[in-house]
C-alpha cells in the first residue's frame, strides 16, 4: 500500500512514479484510465515481484476452479478485460493473443513519459523473475527458453514481437516514430 502522500510529493520535486495498472483503480475495484496517468510517470503492466500477466489471469482462474474468492477473482478478469478494452466480453480461460494485444496497447497510450514491459509480458509468457519473501533457487534465475535466433525463426514468437512492435509504433513510442525515445 502507497501512502496518499507518496505521489503528490514525487510529482513536486519531479521523479516520475510508477502506474501499474493492478495498483491504480476506480473505486469500483476497475483499473484506472491510461489516458489519465501523470505524464511524469513510468507505466509497466506488471513488474519483476508480481506474476506476469498471463500468470495473473491463470492464477484468477485456479482460484475460481478451486472455489477460493470465486467473485473477487472473477471481478479481476473483469477488470482485465475492461482495461484491454474488451469490456462486454466472457473472459476467455486461457490467456488469449487478444487479451495481450488489448492490455499491451492500453499501456502503451498511457500518458506516461516511460513505459516498460518485461519480456515475458511481450512473449505472454507465465513464468516470474521474483517471489517476494521466498528464498528459492528459482528467484533470479529465470532463463528465457529461446535464443535471439529462435526468437526470430519462431513463427508465434515472431508474430508477438510484431504485434508489440506494431503496437509501439501505432503508439508513438516505437524506434523512428515521432517524438520515441530510442
Amino acid at each position: 500500500m502507497v501512502p496518499d502522500y507518496v505521489h503528490p510529493t514525487l510529482q513536486k520535486l519531479g521523479v516520475p512514479g510508477f502506474r501499474i495498472p493492478m495498483f491504480f483503480r476506480g473505486h469500483d475495484g476497475s483499473y484506472s484510465d491510461p489516458k489519465q496517468y501523470p505524464r511524469l510517470s513510468l507505466a509497466q503492466p506488471t513488474t519483476h515481484d508480481h506474476p506476469p500477466l498471463a500468470a495473473a489471469w491463470a492464477e484468477c482462474w485456479q482460484n475460481i476452479d478451486a472455489g477460493k474468492d470465486v467473485e473477487a477473482n472473477r471481478h479481476e478478469l473483469s477488470a482485465m478485460m475492461k482495461f484491454a478494452g474488451l469490456e462486454g466480453c466472457e473472459p476467455p480461460r486461457q490467456f488469449s493473443g487478444q487479451l495481450q494485444e488489448g492490455f499491451t496497447r492500453a499501456v502503451l497510450e498511457s500518458s506516461s513519459w516511460l513505459v516498460v514491459f518485461q519480456i515475458t509480458d511481450v512473449f505472454g509468457m507465465t513464468a516470474r523473475f521474483n517471489t517476494p519473501g521466498s528464498v528459492a533457487a528459482t528467484n533470479w534465475s529465470y532463463r528465457l527458453p529461446h535464443t535471439v535466433r529462435q526468437l526470430d525463426e519462431d513463427p508465434g514468437l515472431l508474430q508477438q514481437t510484431q504485434m508489440f512492435s506494431r503496437l509501439a509504433q501505432e503508439s508513438g513510442r516505437g524506434s523512428g516514430s515521432p517524438g520515441a525515445v530510442t
